[in-house]
């Protein structure tokens, strides 16, 4: 299968999943599990930034982000993360995860630090192109 080059790059990796709604959570889970990431999910932008600033530099790889949450939006979320005194936290790739798509909302997510975005309602395959376009 042409796809094991792509998999194997992301054996043993680390993501954190950011997402408020379960079903999206676990659609999520399945594409990243299913490229080898062992994933850590938490609900909010402030458990996200709790999570990565506690973990070791290094330990995440990836980070999928929703922009529309409770307690702190996926903006804010990943505007804190890019801040953090750690070298990782400005080079951790960040896909975002938003319904909207319209020009504004793209450069804001660039602006507050996004690496890329998902467009909801997403598929396994589109969500999966795009880390492995990062990854690449």
């Amino acid at each position: 299968m042409d796809d094991c080059k792509d998999v194997k790059h992301a054996v043993g990796k680390q993501a954190l999943l950011v997402e408020d709604n379960e079903i999206n959570a676990e659609i999520a889970m399945l594409v990243l599990q299913d490229m080898g990431f062992k994933v850590d999910w938490v609900s909010n932008g402030a458990e996200a930034v709790e999570n990565f600033g506690i973990s070791e530099t290094g330990y995440y790889s990836l980070v999928v982000m929703d922009i529309m949450m409770p307690v702190m939006d996926g903006l804010e979320a990943t505007k804190l993360i890019r801040r953090l005194d750690r070298d990782d936290a400005k080079s951790v790739p960040i896909v975002a995860i938003t319904a909207n798509a319209f020009p504004e909302d793209k450069e804001a997510s660039y602006q507050n630090g996004v690496t890329t975005f998902v467009t909801k309602p997403y598929g396994k395959q589109q969500l999966q192109q795009v880390i492995e376009t990062l990854l690449q």
